[in-house]
């Protein structure tokens, strides 16, 4: 399709139908989107008492916050 040599190429309808955008600007095949982790929507940890040891924060867990 896309490499060959008469007629290469596809329509925009079939193109829509294989990949998929992210807000991220990645563009990559709808079967492996599902397994995009977005760089835009990761959380972002800083380490900021300066102790130069990792920061884990679990962001999974329920708060204690009512």
């Amino acid at each position: 399709m896309l490499n060959s040599p008469l007629r290469p190429g596809l329509l925009e309808s079939e193109f829509m139908k294989l990949f998929k955008k992210c807000h991220c600007g990645l563009v990559m095949v709808r079967r492996v989107f599902g397994n995009h982790i977005c760089i835009m929507t990761a959380p972002v940890v800083m380490n900021v008492n300066n102790q130069g040891g990792p920061i884990i924060i679990d962001l999974t867990g329920d708060s204690d916050e009512d």
